[in-house]
């Protein structure tokens, strides 16, 4: 099943990432899933959050380039190797990865990867046909 994801581009001044997270605190936002990569001028956040209509309209004021994207949360082995079957069950579908990143805890002693791919209906789909538990 998909999942909401934020996407914000943010100047990388000091205290702008402070900004955001206070924001989202004070709406009552829980962070459950963050990555932040950038160059020297700006950064790319991507995060899943337990209300994505709240987080938005709390960083309304905030000017800020957001947009709402579709993500899929995969259970994978804690053990060496465990991404790597992952991902191979994506090349085997001919499905390309953009990106990854982790859950901020565990689930049932996995970890818990987010995956943006090219067509997540099709991801979805073979993924569950490969017996690989989404959540």
């Amino acid at each position: 099943m998909p999942i909401r994801q934020i996407s914000i581009v943010m100047e990388n001044k000091m205290w702008q990432l402070l900004e955001i997270a206070n924001r989202l605190a004070n709406a009552g936002v829980n962070i459950r899933a963050l990555s932040v990569a950038g160059t020297a001028d700006f950064s790319v956040v991507h995060m899943v959050v337990n209300n994505p209509d709240l987080a938005k309209e709390a960083l309304g004021g905030m000017n800020l380039t957001m947009s709402d994207t579709e993500v899929i949360a995969v259970e994978v082995p804690d053990r060496p190797g465990g991404l790597a079957e992952v991902l191979m069950a994506f090349a085997r579908a001919e499905i390309s990865v953009r990106y990854t990143y982790a859950m901020l805890e565990k689930h049932n002693d996995n970890a818990v990867l987010f995956f943006r791919v090219d067509d997540t209906r099709v991801a979805v789909d073979f993924l569950s046909e490969q017996g690989l538990r989404l959540l």
